[in-house]
């Protein structure tokens, strides 16, 4: 039981650390500079890999700390799926219903504005979150990142209704 539990973190942890990889040859080698949507859905996959991290290592040995453990995956998976939707939805807009091409780095708009209206501002998103810079097997980056983060949240769940055997 606990191996099964410990070798399903495992490979979220791996699945994450995949997909950062994936994200950072992108930036660094092909170009792709993130959007601020992008960026959330990237410090998302690093929280859900921390979370995978613990869970490889902690053996849970009673019920709570198993629920805990999963819910917590369940947040971050459930950020970054809102991010991915957010911005697929932004990328299939008409080109005149677009917000402005433009806007403030996450950066400039965390370090300038309180918190509430600084994920305000960057769930709006921008025309720069709309555009389409890659592709594999039809599918975009939010679109794939949206497919990995429904895994997680099915990894929660099966670790929510896992019962511990001891």
């Amino acid at each position: 039981m606990f191996g099964l539990l410990r070798k399903i973190n495992l490979a979220g942890l791996l699945i994450c650390g995949l997909l950062l990889a994936i994200s950072a040859y992108l930036q660094f080698y092909e170009g792709i500079a993130p959007c601020p949507l992008c960026v959330i859905q990237r410090l998302a996959i690093l929280a859900l890999a921390l979370v995978f991290f613990v869970g490889t290592l902690y053996t849970h040995t009673q019920t709570l700390t198993l629920r805990i453990h999963s819910m917590v995956i369940m947040i971050f998976a459930g950020i970054g799926a809102v991010a991915a939707i957010r911005q697929i939805w932004l990328q299939h807009l008409p080109i005149d219903q677009l917000p402005a091409s433009c806007g403030p780095d996450l950066g400039y708009i965390l370090s300038n504005f309180p918190i509430l209206q600084a994920v305000q501002l960057v769930f709006t998103g921008t025309g720069e979150c709309a555009k389409v810079s890659w592709m594999f097997l039809d599918l975009t980056l939010p679109e794939w990142a949206l497919i990995f983060f429904l895994l997680f949240i099915a990894i929660s769940i099966f670790q929510w209704i896992r019962k511990i055997k001891g």
